[in-house]
């Protein structure tokens, strides 16, 4: 059995233009990603990165190449692996505002993803509900509190909170702190270092704010018009070699300043 939970091989995707031309969203790329461990894929809007993540989320269909999941390829699943892959990957968006009902208090939101899986037993919503609210550090009492009660960090904790629910392997964070503020950030990556050693989790970060991935992940894929142009240790972020990778983290973050202070034990 491999020893990585997820193996992208020479993945492909191009999009018809009306002009009859093609655009290639993505091109041949390659990606390991071991179980427990945080890959961040950075790049500037149109590199590429949220067409691969839409393809490992089937929301895509792939082009040409491959995407192992638990070493299953994800094109090729039965209705029963579709099933579990769908619990076993979850995302968690920029916007939780846009991704929730608002007529919907925290513990139905929280308990929407076991409802759809047919998985909630009658009567148990509360019981559920509070234990996933301690566990992103929010008290019990935010279950009856609507969306618009709370502020951005909390909606983002409750947002954790129902993507963790279904017990997945893996998740996917789409931009997901970029509109919370440092402080804000910065307690929310404790979270997840938390969580990611409680439940050995894989996380996926897909951003443009390497300052923020870099507290996060093991690893970081540099991504520029479809390509893969660099892979980087996070903690050797001053070893960039490409052009545009240094141009990149130039316009972010002074290289030859001392990180913060990591989250995660990266061994």
């Amino acid at each position: 059995m491999s020893k990585y939970i997820i193996e992208i091989k020479d993945l492909s995707k191009q999009f018809p233009l009306p002009n009859g031309d093609i655009l290639e969203a993505c091109k041949s790329i390659n990606i390991t990603v071991e179980k427990g461990t945080s890959l961040g894929i950075v790049g500037e809007s149109g590199s590429g990165k949220t067409t691969l993540v839409r393809m490992l989320m089937k929301m895509l269909p792939i082009t040409s190449g491959s995407i192992y999941v638990d070493g299953v390829d994800i094109a090729h699943m039965d209705k029963e692996q579709m099933r579990t892959y769908r619990q076993n990957i979850q995302m968690v968006f920029q916007d939780p505002m846009a991704a929730f009902n608002p007529r919907m208090k925290v513990k139905d939101i929280i308990c929407e993803p076991l409802y759809n899986f047919g998985l909630l037993k009658k009567g148990t919503e509360e019981q559920i509900a509070g234990d996933y609210l301690e566990m992103v550090d929010l008290p019990r009492d935010f279950m009856n509190r609507y969306p618009h009660e709370m502020s951005g960090g909390q909606r983002q904790r409750v947002a954790i909170a129902r993507a963790i629910v279904l017990e997945p392997e893996i998740l996917v964070f789409d931009e997901a702190t970029s509109a919370l503020d440092v402080s804000v950030q910065d307690s929310i990556a404790k979270l997840l270092a938390k969580l990611q050693k409680e439940k050995n989790l894989t996380y996926l970060f897909i951003a443009h704010d390497i300052a923020f991935v870099r507290t996060m992940c093991h690893t970081i894929i540099v991504m520029h018009k479809g390509r893969i142009v660099e892979t980087l240790d996070a903690r050797h972020l001053g070893d960039a070699k490409e052009p545009y990778t240094k141009v990149l983290l130039s316009s972010i973050f002074e290289i030859g300043k001392p990180h913060h202070p990591l989250t995660l034990d990266i061994e």
